[in-house]
């Protein structure tokens, strides 16, 4: 092989690495960013809270506290709009809706019920808007059953 071929094999052999890193670097830049972006989440996360039961209007009758803890990644007001809610599986009626200063508190459901047993299964789906932004997020919590402690106490407390 003369040095003329070899010459003119290093130059196409470096036109081909820079035409593949040219195409690669974007597709890197890329891949890279997605991630990050799928993992922030700004929508508020829902658990279980501390729920308890206090005493109703009469004999064995019973106001059931569902308490829904919630926390946001930031210090925005959230406003929760409930769409369902289910305890037991019966459809009960619709809370009003529920404003958390700073993001983070709680969320108090209150379904009355002659049944006084600990446990019981709640289901809520609703509606989160962040009044900083007006971003809006379709959140669900459960099926779950939860337990329910007798004689509430602060901050959620029995009428």
């Amino acid at each position: 092989m003369s040095s003329s071929q070899t010459v003119a094999r290093q130059r196409v052999s470096r036109r081909t690495v820079t035409r593949g890193a040219a195409w690669s670097v974007p597709a890197v830049a890329v891949a890279v960013a997605a991630p990050a972006f799928a993992a922030s989440n700004t929508n508020p996360v829902v658990t279980a809270g501390a729920s308890c039961k206090c005493p109703g209007s009469g004999g064995n009758n019973f106001n059931f506290k569902a308490v829904l803890s919630v926390t946001t990644a930031g210090s925005a007001d959230w406003k929760f709009h409930f769409t369902a809610f289910t305890f037991d599986g019966s459809v009960a009626a619709l809370p009003a809706d529920q404003t958390l200063t700073g993001g983070d508190g709680n969320l108090v459901l209150v379904y009355n019920l002659t049944n006084s047993a600990a446990k019981h299964t709640v289901f809520v789906q609703m509606t989160a808007t962040n009044l900083t932004t007006n971003a809006t997020a379709n959140l669900t919590f459960g099926p779950q059953e939860l337990t329910f402690a007798p004689n509430c106490v602060s901050p959620i407390l029995c009428p």
